[in-house]
């Protein structure tokens, strides 16, 4: 345990993060769709006839311009910071692992956005063929980007023989990388194409929106036709277990007893096929009457679904930052065995050292604070107080800690929560905390002043 931890309240990080990646998702992989587009539109022959289309490319540059260094740049930044605050040792085994990939996805990046500007403030200024090259540029540029960023997700999920030899070729070329590439260029096209329908929902009735709208839809229709086949592909290269826990979760679909996991799995199923539809429906079969309000919801149904992918993905990821190496409270595998004799006397940054009877909640929050509230699990789906509710004492609370704690052969929540790393004083002191605040424990007036006084000045109180 090399960094401090920043509490911020159960949930708030993991809503926060799940909801900054989806926008980032959507912003960045937007690019080489729309890169595609543009480039393809300015071939077209109304580019050449027609002034409104002119100006309706012209528009749409403006708007990838936006989408990507504004929304691109803030949502970046913004998931940074997050990873700062919450998973700085996940994030410092990545940038050690791809910093001069990162080096060079940056400096590709800004000659993606230069591009782009560039792209945009020589509409009508150049010559078509090199305005054409400079959207194939673009496109090229964010196509390396994507590919670049792709290698070091899908590493976290599937690090496969970088377990055992820590050699950078294997962390890139890892077994999920070319199926979730595949996955995530599908999705780059479809997004591409909705920003464009997003504009083309601007433009008046006539033949010219009824043309560039059929040919923006083509984007988003044909990659959801092949998306289902890179799905299974990408499903056929993780973890097995992976993929047992997410059919497990249809078990109780005949009986009406679906699982978080498979509510949020059939609204990603759902709001993809709402889009597919829409598209279908509004911008192909009836162009003229797509609105500035159907695009709005258009986009709506696709945050939902990219949203939604993204909560299952990190689901299907728990409790793991990176898999069989790191849990997600930033603990490597590797370190477990030296922790289960004793957490807190280790840990660098931990205020309680030793557990007491007068400071065992404080020990409880804090031995909880360093293990299970991460970003992915704190106080949502499948977290410590969640597996705990059964429980009507500390006696039972405390039978469950030491189910999950390091080592157990009888622990049934491998796959949803980190194993417990501690002596058997912690784990008293962990199970007491939980007890409390599902309200199953009444602690001494003592006890409860202590916590009060970690909460509020934890320095006055370091051992």
């Amino acid at each position: 345990m090399n960094f401090p931890f920043w509490q911020a309240g159960d949930g708030f990080f993991g809503l926060l993060f799940i909801l900054t990646k989806t926008l980032f998702t959507l912003t960045t992989l937007s690019a080489f769709g729309a890169g595609v587009f543009l480039a393809l539109g300015e071939k077209n022959p109304l580019f050449d006839s027609h002034s409104g289309y002119r100006e309706f490319m012209k528009k749409f540059t403006g708007f990838v311009l936006f989408v990507v260094t504004v929304l691109g740049t803030v949502s970046y930044s913004a998931l940074w910071i997050i990873y700062i605050l919450t998973a700085p040792a996940t994030l410092s085994t990545i940038v050690h692992e791809f910093v001069w990939v990162w080096i060079l996805q940056g400096f590709a990046y800004l000659l993606e956005v230069g591009s782009l500007f560039v792209l945009y403030s020589t509409f009508n200024k150049v010559h078509k063929e090199n305005h054409v090259d400079l959207a194939w540029s673009f496109a090229i540029l964010s196509l390396i980007t994507l590919i670049i960023s792709n290698a070091t997700l899908s590493f976290q999920q599937t690090p496969g023989h970088w377990l055992n030899t820590l050699k950078f070729e294997d962390a890139w070329f890892n077994a999920s990388y070319l199926a979730s590439l595949s996955v995530r260029i599908l999705v780059s096209v479809q997004t591409g194409g909705i920003l464009a329908l997003l504009v083309i929902s601007t433009l008046d009735k006539g033949k010219l929106k009824t043309e560039v709208a059929s040919h923006a839809a083509s984007f988003v229709i044909y990659p959801f036709i092949l998306l289902p086949f890179a799905t299974l592909w990408f499903l056929a290269t993780i973890d097995p277990g992976m993929v047992d826990y997410l059919a497990a979760g249809f078990s109780g679909v005949e009986e009406g007893n679906l699982s978080v996991l498979t509510r949020f799995v059939f609204l990603a199923v759902f709001s993809a096929v709402s889009v597919f539809i829409f598209t279908l429906l509004g911008a192909v079969l009836n162009a003229d009457g797509f609105k500035r309000s159907m695009g709005f919801w258009l986009v709506i149904l696709a945050f939902t679904a990219a949203g939604s992918t993204e909560f299952v993905r990190t689901l299907l990821g728990n409790p793991y930052a990176i898999a069989g190496y790191m849990y997600n409270n930033g603990i490597k595998i590797n370190d477990a065995d030296q922790f289960s004799e004793g957490f807190l006397a280790k840990a660098k940054w931990t205020v309680i050292k030793e557990v007491t009877d007068e400071n065992i909640l404080a020990a409880g929050k804090e031995l909880y604070m360093y293990q299970f509230s991460g970003a992915t699990v704190s106080g949502g789906y499948n977290s410590l107080f969640s597996l705990a509710k059964a429980a009507t004492n500390v006696q039972e609370t405390l039978d469950l800690i030491n189910q999950i704690k390091w080592g157990s052969e009888s622990n049934l929540y491998a796959a949803y929560v980190p194993s417990f790393l501690g002596n058997d004083s912690e784990a008293n002191a962990l199970a007491s905390y939980v007890a409390w605040k599902n309200g199953v424990f009444e602690p001494t007036p003592e006890q409860i002043a202590y916590l009060k006084k970690f909460e509020t000045a934890p320095a006055g109180l370091v051992q």
